[in-house]
């Protein structure tokens, strides 16, 4: 099958946009001293770009930060996936457009919707961003840092407060992150009150299809929620590359029983049946502990601001036998911790 991009451009033609915005197109370097808890970010947007009215999201982590960002969202990518695998403000996308995988969106879809901003991923539309870039101003963030360079979370609200501020919305990313704090601080007030500070936790991902495990490393965005949670990563392994290294149940056995491990698969998975059927999952420490838990599958590790607070709110439900105490994020009213 011929690459989508493989195309010739006089067979698709773009729309006719002013030159402007590609002599304005530039790289936005934010160097790690500005702001040394959050490190080096990358976007290209053109300056000048504000209170758009026409936005596309491109990858997950896009499109449920311009729904915390209230940006007004006409097209996303993958929209059936990210209501499967996010699920956080899928409601608020009912009218907005599939423009196609998040690996390759159709740049046709994309014209038609005649955007006045595209959010991607420099992993994922770098090879695009030229084309994308004439369609309309773009936005591409480098989501998935080194290891060595920063972490999930911290890059997370990065994004959160670079697009907020590019897009007219600084005081509502402030206030987005600022929520993010004071709910996971009210979570760890919570596991501290239960005797439960400093606990090693594990958390690990089961993809069907895929008879191993995700465990998330320091890196990844759980672990550094967990952290704020004043819990520990109980899985003692090099960072990964997406934030987690893949493992079967053997690398489980060395979890002793104080470790609580916490799987997110959905109910009817074949691969956590199989798993969880498995002879010596009965044999594993946390297992005969009564320290093993299943959360929901639309956990997304990879995510946004409702991510972070969901995983937070579950953890603390599993390890404390009750929800965060504080009122639930919201997407147009509905609630994001369910």
């Amino acid at each position: 099958m011929a690459h989508r991009y493989a195309t010739d451009a006089s067979s698709h033609p773009l729309p006719c946009r002013p030159r402007r915005w590609l002599a304005v197109l530039i790289v936005f370097t934010l160097a790690a001293t500005a702001r040394a808890d959050e490190g080096a970010l990358h976007s290209q947007i053109p300056s000048g770009v504000t209170d758009p009215q026409r936005v596309i999201a491109l990858e997950f982590l896009d499109t449920e930060i311009a729904l915390a960002l209230e940006l007004p969202i006409v097209g996303v990518a993958d929209k059936a996936a990210y209501r499967r695998w996010v699920e956080v403000g899928a409601e608020a996308l009912t009218e907005a457009v599939d423009v196609g995988g998040r690996a390759e969106p159709s740049l046709e879809q994309i014209i038609r919707l005649q955007p006045d901003l595209i959010v991607g991923s420099t992993w994922r539309h770098a090879g695009v961003a030229d084309r994308l870039a004439r369609i309309a101003p773009l936005a591409l963030y480098r989501d998935l840092p080194k290891p060595e360079a920063s972490d999930q979370f911290t890059r997370m609200r990065a994004i959160v407060r670079d697009l907020g501020s590019r897009t007219g919305r600084a005081q509502r990313a402030e206030s987005v992150l600022a929520r993010i704090d004071a709910y996971l601080a009210q979570g760890r007030e919570q596991l501290a009150e239960a005797g439960l500070e400093g606990t090693p936790v594990v958390f690990g991902q089961v993809v069907q299809g895929n008879d191993r495990i995700r465990l998330f490393t320091d890196n990844s965005m759980v672990v550094q929620v967990m952290q704020r949670l004043g819990l520990r990563n109980g899985w003692d392994a090099p960072p990964g590359e997406y934030g987690y290294r893949s493992g079967d149940i053997g690398a489980l056995r060395t979890l002793s029983d104080g470790v609580h491990l916490v799987l997110s698969a959905a109910a009817d998975s074949r691969s956590y049946r199989a798993l969880t059927e498995h002879p010596a999952w009965a044999e594993l420490a946390p297992v005969r502990a009564g320290n093993a838990h299943r959360v929901a599958r639309e956990l997304w590790p990879f995510g946004g601001p409702y991510s972070a607070m969901r995983i937070g709110n579950r953890l603390v439900e599993r390890l404390t036998g009750s929800p965060i105490n504080a009122a639930p994020p919201t997407v147009d009213g509905a609630s994001t911790t369910r």
